[in-house]
């Protein structure tokens, strides 16, 4: 399976048939954003020695990545909403 970005765009919301495949881009998504936060995890628990400031730096990474997802899957859900000509409140 190729990677996807955190955000998805309404093109990537439809099968072939034209209907949405909003299960298929969440959990895409989803297993995206914990891979990356699963590598973040494995760099903040290495037994290693590590650069002044560099777990600080890991921890706001993961801080990106989580507003990331809240984005891609806002976004998601909002172009699935007009499609259905619903309003999604924030």
């Amino acid at each position: 399976m190729r990677r996807r970005r955190l955000r998805a765009t309404a093109a990537t919301t439809r099968d072939v048939e034209g209907q949405g495949t909003m299960h298929y881009d969440m959990l895409a998504m989803l297993d995206a954003y914990l891979a990356q936060l699963r590598a973040a995890r494995d760099q903040l628990a290495a037994t290693r020695r590590v650069a002044p400031g560099e777990r600080h730096t890991a921890v706001l990474d993961t801080i990106a990545l989580s507003e990331q997802y809240v984005s891609g899957a806002r976004d998601l859900l909002a172009d699935l909403d007009a499609d259905a000509g619903r309003l999604v409140t924030q």
